[in-house]
């Protein structure tokens, strides 16, 4: 009850995003993504080449986000 405000923010935008942002589901994509790219490995990275793995994942993802969906949100 006390987050309700919190859960229903994404009806500040205009509703024909809705769906597309009222879940976390992009976030816990991300996650998915740097789980199923790190779990391979067998060792433990520096911290220099863990930052620079991340950044390069992080990347990709943002390249493969459809335009559109940037686009339409732009304005808020």
């Amino acid at each position: 009850e006390k987050d309700l405000y919190d859960c229903l923010t994404y009806m500040d935008f205009e509703p024909a995003i809705w769906k597309k942002i009222r879940t976390t589901n992009i976030i816990e994509q991300t996650f998915r993504e740097v789980r199923q790219r790190t779990r391979p490995m067998s060792i433990a990275l520096p911290p220099h080449a863990t930052e620079r793995l991340f950044t390069g994942i992080a990347k990709n993802l943002n390249a493969n986000w459809k335009k559109s969906f940037v686009e339409s949100t732009q304005n808020y």
